[in-house]
Parts: structure tokens; sequence; C-alpha cells
């Protein structure tokens, strides 16, 4: 089971690994989608859940790999079907689900579950447009290049421009993808950034504001000079903040691993913690 360990308590992070693995294996159905849409409907039949409506009349023709995710994170959804859908699904396309507990991840409006509109009323391309963004996702994991950025950020703004898109429903499938890579900027995680005093005035007035699109001028070749952050909230819901900024410190929650100082190099250190905390490091 992989955990954070935020110092004032435990953080069950064992969706994170399925979930990028479930990713991993729903890629090859870019090409074949007919096939995915006859496991997804095995799947219902066989757990004894009624299908999700997909197309008008349910007639499915097409399916994108965010609204797959999308079955089993509905935001009114019990965590027994949720295990029952997941479970079912990983099992038919050859993914190896333990038990999960679904703490920390976002969910979806059942009223807005699909990331397409029904046939009539979405463009031809918007589908297609889904598989590419996805796939550009899970390369740009592994791949920084420019050219990998460049295609990620085009289907981003394709994407985004969707009729029943948004930055946080986008967002948020990408972080189901991979949430080690990808920030949920859903309206919550945006209200906590932006308007709580959660993180320091002189951070959030540097960060970039949501748009609907990746602006232009940061798609160029050139991004060295670009100012990179990271995201640190000490404690769940940076319950320790004050007391981190009065003393002047930050810190991470590997208490099991004791004084950093012991160790006499990274790789070391690293080894310690992937015993100690599982597969996340």
């Amino acid at each position: 089971m992989e955990t954070f360990n935020t110092g004032a308590e435990t953080f069950n992070a064992s969706w994170v690994e399925a979930y990028t693995e479930l990713a991993k294996k729903l890629l090859p159905f870019k090409n074949n989608r007919q096939a995915l849409i006859a496991i997804i409907k095995e799947v219902y039949a066989e757990i004894n859940i009624k299908l999700p409506t997909l197309e008008r009349d349910n007639n499915i023709v097409d399916i994108d790999p965010f609204t797959v995710f999308g079955f089993f994170n509905k935001n009114s959804q019990t965590n027994e079907n949720r295990v029952k859908i997941l479970s079912a699904l990983s099992k038919k396309i050859g993914v190896g689900i333990a038990a999960l507990s679904f703490e920390g991840v976002p969910t979806v409006n059942n009223q807005n579950a699909t990331f397409y509109y029904f046939i009539g009323s979405r463009n031809a391309e918007d589908i297609d447009n889904l598989w590419g963004l996805f796939e550009s996702a899970l390369k740009y994991i592994g791949d920084k290049s420019q050219e990998a950025r460049k295609k990620f950020c085009h289907f981003f703004n394709l994407v985004i421009g969707a009729k029943g898109n948004n930055n946080g429903k986008i967002t948020m499938g990408l972080y189901w993808v991979s949430a080690r890579e990808y920030l949920n900027l859903d309206s919550r995680n945006q209200w906590f950034i932006y308007e709580t005093d959660k993180l320091p005035t002189a951070l959030t007035q540097k960060l970039p504001k949501v748009t609907n699109k990746i602006p232009a001028e940061r798609l160029g070749d050139n991004d060295e000079n670009e100012t990179h952050y990271w995201l640190y909230a000490p404690g769940r819901n940076a319950e320790n903040w004050g007391q981190f900024k009065s003393d002047g410190i930050m810190a991470i929650g590997w208490g099991q691993i004791g004084d950093l100082s012991d160790f006499p190099d990274k790789a070391s250190m690293k080894a310690k913690m992937k015993e100690l905390y599982g597969s996340l490091y």
C-alpha cells in the first residue's frame, strides 16, 4: 500500500499507482475503441450495475479514456460500486488491483460525467482530441522534450475549448491519469491556491492565473529562463502552516526514515524510502 505521510497523519494513496497502470493499459485502445466499448458493456453486465448514459439512447459509437475513468470517480457514487467497476474493468484489461482507498481522489459531477457531448452536439474530432491529450499526457511524463510539450499543449488547448469541458474538469482527468505529474485545478483547489491565505502572498502573486487555454507565450522553444514552483502544503489542508512559518522551517513527513544525515548518499536514502513507503519512491 502506498501512503503519503504528512507528519500529522497518514494519507492512503494506493489509488495513484493503480490509476497510472490503468491509464497505460487503456492507451492501446486509442485505435480500437469498439473493443473498449464491448469491454465496458461486459463489465456493467457482469457486476449488475446499470451502464451510465454515454450517448442518446445509449447507442454508444465512441468513447474516450477520461470518461472511462469517470465511471468510478463520480461524486455521489458509493465506494462499493466504485470498487466493483474499477476491479472488473481492471481485470478485463490486465491490471492487478489490490484493495484500494479512494481517499484524495477528485470526483466528477454525475450530470456531467462524460468528457464529450452527445452525437449532434459535439464536433467530429472531439473524442479523437481527447485521446490525443491522453496519449500526449502519458508521453510527457517520461519525455520533457519541446516536441512532447508542444504536442501536449496543442491537444490541451483543443480539448479545453470543446463543449462541456473546462480547466477544472480536464485537469482533474489528467490528475487521475498521473497524480504525480499533473495538478488538479478544480474549483476547490483553485480556491485553496488563489483565494485563501494558506500560501504566501509572494508566491501566489507570481503564479500564473488559471486560463481556459495555455497562452501562446508559454509555448515557446526556449524555456530555460522560465520560473518553476513547488506547491508545498505542510500537513493536511496546510494545517501546520502557521507553526512552520513562525519557526521558519519546512518539513516533510518522513518520520520513519530518521535523521537524513545518517545516510551516506541519495541512493541509500532512496532505497530506505522505498522500503518504508513502497513504490511511490
